[in-house]
């Protein structure tokens, strides 16, 4: 690292063309990395739902998720005449034609009633398209958008919707979302940024030094999506956390260079500059990098999108504090203090911070006890946690949406099977046609359909209610002779392969996608097959979207231990290397798990309790939410533990006792870890004003766990928790041969605070 340093205060207008060239380049890349990313990922893939959709993907292409609604409506004129039939039946075969599509329902094509609604002046179009992967299929929304207006004539107004409409829709929202919580983001940490650094120059290094890192991170993540699928909310983590942790390493560096520029040349001072905060900044970064890593551990592509656009910003981020923003001090010299909103020195506020902290620290107990007992207290909603990821979420979409508004239309004006219905899949041996597997397969609908939150149910042998069991085997045994209509409808329900048969049963839950009881149908429908596919010798599996959901939750649920462990266990070997003590480390985890649940728990309270009224409709909180402010939350905290801690320890290194390290080494750095607090505070509550869920969710739980660790532990629990355990702070294992010094015994004069700690090593 002092090589390091001393390179880069060398060397500044090169490293800042190099930077410059950097920035110019990723540029083009990062522009390009919202459309390839996509609103899928919150599923498992080697799930039974997973295995499901890889069957019905194969063996029944007319039931593909990836399914458009096209929804036509004529506010003037009923879509009844000649003139308007020709038009529709013309987009409908225009639609079949293209290549990208696998097949087209409506009325003018199936021949059926039910198409038609609002009293004859709106219809809809069911179209298949020919791809099972998300991000291409949302792609192809847009073509299915331009063939709809280009054939319609004027007047007739045409909504996209279904799942590739909506998540095509959510990820433009989502770039709309990104960018307008920049815009909020930037004035309001320019702002605290000159509260906090009182100079104009200085106040701006930490936005400059973000609007090269946020570029360059985009367009790294650009090339990691090329090769693997990834979800659009990479961009938020990206911004959210990149524009946090960069203006916080920014403000650590430049006010420890504001510090040594006093008494030192300009070179030296940014030699310092990296020495101290430099260093802390580094291991922070790296703290906060090996939380994220532990999202890996699920498999989920979700979490892995967070995680990456979380590494790659926070690894970026670092470089640049070591980097870019020294080599600009060096140029600047003495001119970072240029346009000084202040010339008095901020020593009153550093007294008042030491002399609170002297109160504290002689009554550790009382204060550490409280601090405690107020985030236990917090805490407590957390124990009514319910974690579900939602389905087609259109009302995190704008009001002015397209598939939105189509999805309403449809709702409101006709009476359609749901776009996500629970997907039963049955295979057995031997062919479908015989009575003895129709017979298997009438059973288990027979036993599904009396679930209470089933609606209705179709399949192989309920398609057409009038029939009987016989007439259904009939119709089976003589499909070849079918017109090509019937066969169609045949092949809807069941295929018959070379070693075997499957058949898919369509259920209709009674509540809504996103309802709890619509989620719990779904364990009850596998609790049940269990009995009939032993009873009835065949394998089953349950799919569609509300199934996909169902085991994206457990695997969440289950995998969540093994990343707290992960994050747990990083966490303390590095900063057992960092801080070369066995028991801080320790306090840091316990810490900063009291804040995260602390955290959760109003997240809890507002989202799903709906305390306060902030959320019109409270529902379960998001299942990734968690486990993403968990992962977040560890890594960002690390900031201050290592800031302030490495300011104790170096106090103390230097010879001074252990509580005048603690009160003097807390309060060097009160000013400015509280500004920095209030710079992420900022950042994430730009982003909680977003519409996006999982988002808003993610901004209002990280600003309020910033602020609790900020006004609770930092100022409170920190050096009470250190205060109780004296000397064995700095504990570690007699082989280790360092420098670290131990507790002196002495009094203090100015505290009057008596240390029985022993003698000076």
């Amino acid at each position: 690292m002092r090589g390091l340093s001393k390179w880069v205060a060398s060397h500044p207008k090169f490293i800042v063309g190099i930077w410059l060239f950097v920035v110019a380049f990723a540029s083009s890349f990062a522009l390009k990395l919202p459309s390839a990313l996509s609103s899928g990922g919150f599923s498992a893939p080697s799930s039974s739902s997973a295995f499901a959709q890889t069957i019905i993907s194969r063996d029944f292409p007319t039931l593909s998720p990836e399914t458009v609604i096209v929804v036509i409506n004529d506010p003037n004129n009923t879509l009844a005449s000649g003139s308007d039939q020709t038009t529709i039946g013309l987009l409908a075969q225009k639609l079949k034609n293209q290549s990208y599509i696998a097949s087209v329902e409506s009325e003018a094509t199936q021949g059926v009633k039910g198409f038609m609604g609002n009293h004859g002046h709106a219809t809809f179009m069911i179209i298949r398209l020919s791809t099972n992967n998300d991000s291409i299929a949302q792609s192809q929304v847009p073509m299915v958008e331009r063939l709809v207006t280009n054939t319609l004539p004027t007047g007739i107004i045409a909504f996209e919707t279904g799942g590739p409409a909506l998540g095509q829709a959510l990820n433009l929202a989502t770039q709309h979302d990104v960018t307008d919580a920049e815009r909020i983001a930037f004035p309001l940490l320019l702002v605290v940024l000159l509260l906090v650094l009182r100079s104009v120059v200085a106040s701006l290094l930490p936005l400059v030094v973000a609007g090269f890192t946020l570029p360059v991170a985009m367009g790294l993540s650009y090339f990691i999506s090329r090769g693997h699928q990834l979800n659009i909310l990479m961009t938020n983590a990206i911004s959210m956390i990149g524009l946090g942790v960069v203006v916080d390493y920014s403000v650590f560096i430049v006010s420890r260079f504001r510090q040594e520029i006093k008494t030192e040349s300009v070179e030296r001072a940014a030699m310092n500059a990296l020495g101290s905060a430099g260093r802390a900044v580094f291991y922070s970064g790296m703290a906060v990098v090996v939380s994220l890593v532990a999202l890996f551990l699920p498999k989920l592509s979700i979490l892995t999108s967070i995680a990456v656009g979380g590494v790659v910003v926070v690894i970026v981020a670092v470089v640049a504090a070591w980097t870019l923003l020294p080599a600009i001090l060096v140029l600047l010299g003495t001119r970072v203090n240029s346009f000084s909103l202040s010339r008095q020195r901020l020593t009153q506020k550093t007294d008042h911070w030491y002399l609170w902290l002297v109160h504290i620290l002689k009554h550790p107990v009382l204060y550490f006890t409280s601090g405690v007992a107020a985030l236990m207290l917090l805490a407590v909603p957390v124990f009514g946690l319910k974690m579900q990821a939602p389905i087609a979420a259109s009302n995190q979409l704008p009001l002015t949406s397209s598939a939105r508004q189509g999805l309403n239309f449809l709702n409101a004006h006709f009476s359609v099977p749901t776009l996500f219905p629970i997907e039963v899949v049955v295979g057995g041996s031997g062919s479908v046609a015989d009575f003895s597997n129709l017979q298997r397969l009438q059973r288990i609908t027979e036993s599904l359909a009396k679930l209470s939150d089933v609606q209705s149910i179709t399949g192989p042998t309920s398609w057409l209610h009038q029939l009987t069991l016989g007439q259904y085997h009939d119709i089976y045994l003589n499909s070849s002779h079918l017109p090509v209509v019937e066969k169609q409808a045949l092949a809807r329900w069941i295929n018959q392969r070379r070693n075997g048969w499957y058949a898919v049963i369509n259920i209709t839950p009674r509540s809504s996608v996103n309802a709890s009881s619509t989620h719990s149908l779904v364990g009850q429908i596998r609790s049940r097959l269990v009995t009939l596919g032993r009873a009835n010798a065949v394998s089953t599996w349950v799919g569609g979207q509300n199934a996909i959901g169902y085991d994206f939750d457990q695997v969440v649920i289950t995998k969540f231990p093994e990343v707290i462990l992960a994050v747990f266990l990083i966490t303390i070997l590095l900063l057992i290397f960092t801080f070369r003590s066995i028991v801080i480390p320790f306090q840091a985890v316990f810490l900063n798990a009291l804040v995260t649940l602390a955290s959760m728990g109003v997240l809890v309270g507002v989202f799903q309790k709906g305390f306060g009224g902030i959320v019109a409709n409270p529902s379960p909180i998001n299942s990734v939410t968690p486990v993403i402010l968990f992962a977040v939350l560890f890594g960002l905290s690390m900031d201050y533990e290592v800031f302030i801690v490495s300011r104790i320890k170096e106090r103390h290194l230097q010879g001074e006792a252990l509580i005048d390290s603690i009160a003097k080494g807390v309060s060097d750095t009160a000013r400015l870890v509280t500004g920095a607090a209030a710079i992420m505070i900022a950042v994430f509550l730009a982003f909680a004003a977003t519409p996006l869920g999982v988002v808003q969710q993610l901004g209002i739980g990280l600003s309020t766990a910033i602020f609790l660790d900020a006004l609770i532990v930092r100022s409170i629990l920190v050096p009470t928790m250190m205060r109780l355990f004296g000397r064995a702070n700095w504990w570690f294992p007699r082989f280790y041969r360092g420098s670290n010094a131990t507790l002196c015994g002495e009094t203090n004069g100015t505290s009057g605070l008596e240390h029985n700690c022993g003698s000076k090593e």
